[in-house]
């Protein structure tokens, strides 16, 4: 995460040579690093001296999401953080399931879990980007239908 101060040009050129420097030992190690780009002190938008574009341009040339926010406000900030968690769970996906696809088991064991877009879960704002698998075990449907036959028989007391 390379944060810059919107209202600080110098601090923008900055953060465009600390991304250099991640695109550079990502290349080199082959690792393919998430990198974020942060524009911060949004809550003094007025004193701009960088455009949302010039944040945005710059994170697209180096392969890096984007995202503008304030520390002093609390914009964004929960945001920036669990985005960047997301790229890099994402990548340890894809990495984990090239893996397997060249070993000769990942497109049986990973690619039928892995979801096309990954779904928010409306309790909890989870992001879900792997489904568990569908086999339910014996053991399983001996104790599913336990507690449906207890629910059923179970009128007098709530405890189900």
């Amino acid at each position: 995460m390379i944060v810059y101060d919107i209202t600080k040009v110098l601090s923008f050129d900055h953060a465009k040579q600390c991304l250099d420097q991640v695109q550079q030992f990502s290349s080199q190690t082959g690792s393919g690093m998430a990198s974020m780009l942060v524009g911060n002190k949004l809550d003094k938008r007025q004193q701009r001296s960088v455009a949302p574009s010039d944040g945005i341009n710059m994170a697209k040339n180096s392969n890096s999401t984007f995202i503008e926010t304030s520390a002093k406000d609390s914009v964004n900030v929960q945001k920036a953080f669990r985005l960047l968690v997301e790229d890099v769970y994402d990548r340890i996906l894809q990495a984990r399931l090239r893996r397997d696809v060249t070993v000769g088991r990942g497109l049986e064991n990973g690619a039928k879990s892995l979801l096309e877009k990954p779904e928010v879960c409306q309790k909890c704002d989870v992001t879900v980007v792997q489904k568990q698998p569908q086999k339910i075990s014996v053991l399983r449907k001996v104790a599913q239908r336990c507690v449906e036959e207890s629910k059923a028989t179970c009128t007098k007391y709530c405890c189900f």
